[in-house]
């Protein structure tokens, strides 16, 4: 399923301009705690930010990622409620 990271509980936005410039994920950075002297392997890096869809983090940039935690509105996710035609 494609996801956004505007969707995801792990997504912090950007706080200058707007909030769609490329934000961070809180998800990926509690994996790198764990280095906390000393940056992974490069290989090991690599293969964590394929898990996390292998992108930047722009707010509305489609991917697929095994890390994603839905924000969930009205029992749904956002990318299932924001396909609700409201009238």
């Amino acid at each position: 399923m494609l996801v956004t990271c505007a969707e995801c509980l792990g997504f912090t936005r950007d706080t200058i301009g707007d909030g769609n410039g490329i934000g961070s994920c809180s998800t990926m950075e509690a994996w790198l705690d764990k280095f906390p002297r000393r940056r992974p392997k490069p290989q090991v890096y690599d293969e964590n930010y394929k898990k996390l869809g292998g992108k930047a983090y722009w707010p509305n940039v489609e991917r697929v990622c095994s890390k994603y935690e839905a924000i969930v509105v009205l029992d749904k996710p956002i990318s299932e409620a924001r396909k609700r035609e409201y009238f």
